[in-house]
């Protein structure tokens, strides 16, 4: 009896972190604007149906600092910063469809070093 090779998938796998707002007991984006997403731990999610991509940031430093300017919407201890996991995206705009309207913001006008992602995995809290 002869044993099969296993052929692993040998996809590059991309890390960068994720600014989140807990709010009860569920980890939301921390966008003001609608279609905010639910994200769960070691589960790769999309984004909503009317909006798209999400995003990342990549270096832990800049995640942390994004965390000030968030900060006169929500409360220091609701503010969390997760490394995670990413497929990113060709797209380079991020989009929602609401009130009526598509908005739309470029990436050169988002954070900088943000990377748009088509599925975000949250791995581990940093902060």
């Amino acid at each position: 009896m002869t044993k099969k090779k296993v052929i692993k998938n040998t996809e590059p796998k991309f890390t960068g972190y994720k600014v989140l707002v807990k709010e009860g007991n569920k980890l939301m984006s921390c966008t003001s604007a609608g279609l905010r997403v639910q994200y769960i731990s070691d589960k790769f999610v999309s984004p909503r149906r009317w909006g798209g991509p999400l995003t990342v940031f990549d270096s832990k430093f800049l995640a942390v600092g994004f965390c000030e300017k968030i900060l006169p919407n929500h409360k220091e201890s609701d503010i969390k910063v997760y490394r995670c996991e990413y497929i990113p995206t060709m797209v380079q705009h991020v989009w929602r469809y609401r009130d009526g309207g598509l908005k739309s913001k470029a990436v050169s006008e988002l954070p900088e070093k943000t990377t748009l992602a088509k599925r975000v995995k949250l791995l581990k809290r940093v902060i």
